[in-house]
């Protein structure tokens, strides 16, 4: 695969590929965050335009069912965290926005069913964890309270479940009722 080399190096850091075969590839530079995109059966890669011109590096991709890929990592020039949209199709990546002003970066993106991604990295400042949210559409994430109970902390990795996934309660509770069921005859025929 041809990957275009704008002359100064670059890092993969992440990598996602999209229900339609599309892959979005993140890193970063020496001066700047890098994305590409790769369609499916090609052998060449094309560069998704920085949005905003800034420092830094994407830490992590996801796409979403919808075919949007969602990017978090940091802008080095500034030292808060970094999140790019690129919808299905685009050229270019969009910034989405913080819900306050923090330092830190964004480690770890994912996305549900929903279309909205869930992003956990570290806010600087605090060494704390922080966590937002985000709509595939959206235009600046929504913080989500994370409690802190050791002095230092951050979010290295997120995941999103679904809740009809196999350990759903609700698939789990008939399951329950019948082993309680069972338990209860059994104690019975034991004349308890």
């Amino acid at each position: 695969m041809t990957i275009p080399d704008p002359g100064d190096g670059g890092t993969i850091n992440s990598i996602a590929i999209g229900s339609d075969g599309i892959a979005i590839l993140g890193g970063s530079t020496p001066s700047s965050p890098l994305i590409y995109k790769l369609l499916q059966g090609s052998a060449a890669a094309s560069v998704i335009a920085n949005a905003n011109a800034n420092g830094g590096f994407i830490a992590s991709v996801a796409i979403a069912p919808d075919g949007t890929a969602i990017l978090g990592g940091e802008d080095t020039d500034a030292s808060v965290p970094l999140i790019y949209r690129v919808a299905a199709g685009a050229t270019q990546a969009t910034s989405i926005g913080l819900p306050n002003a923090i330092t830190g970066q964004v480690n770890s993106v994912a996305i549900g069913s929903q279309n909205v991604a869930v992003l956990g990295g570290v806010e600087f400042s605090s060494d704390a964890p922080f966590v937002f949210t985000v709509a595939t559409s959206g235009t600046v994430a929504a913080s989500i309270a994370v409690p802190n109970f050791e002095p230092q902390g951050l979010i290295n990795s997120v995941a999103v479940y679904s809740c009809d996934g196999l350990y759903d309660i609700k698939r789990l509770r008939p399951y329950y009722f019948l082993q309680l069921n069972e338990t209860i005859d059994a104690l019975n025929q034991a004349g308890l």
